[in-house]
């Protein structure tokens, strides 16, 4: 079966992408949960992996600025919450998630 891994349109989708994620310690985001860290996980930097039209994995980044030698800061991202559902454990689905992250986080524009 193909698999789709891209962004998260929608906190519907995030909900879904953090929920794959806190399976694992039996935790279901709520929504204040979620509205609590909407300024800093967005659903745009919230990837997810479909399988069909449900969400089966997610991975998160945020965003920051780092400090670098001299008085310059370059924009960064620093993965977090990353998980799959384990009935869809082994089929690379981090792998592509961690891939589309990366390509995301060329993209991030400096708040410099």
């Amino acid at each position: 079966m193909a698999y789709r891994v891209r962004p998260c349109r929608s906190f519907e989708e995030v909900a879904q992408a953090v929920g794959a994620i806190g399976h694992y310690f039996g935790w279901t985001p709520t929504p204040e949960y979620l509205e609590g860290r909407s300024s800093l996980l967005p659903p745009e930097r919230m990837h997810a992996a479909f399988d069909g039209s449900a969400v089966v994995a997610g991975a998160g980044a945020f965003t920051f600025d780092m400090t670098v030698p001299g008085p310059v800061a370059v924009p960064c991202a620093g993965v977090t919450v990353v998980g799959t559902l384990p009935t869809h454990r082994r089929r690379g689905l981090l792998t592509r998630m961690m891939r589309a992250q990366l390509r995301a986080s060329w993209k991030i524009t400096p708040s410099v």
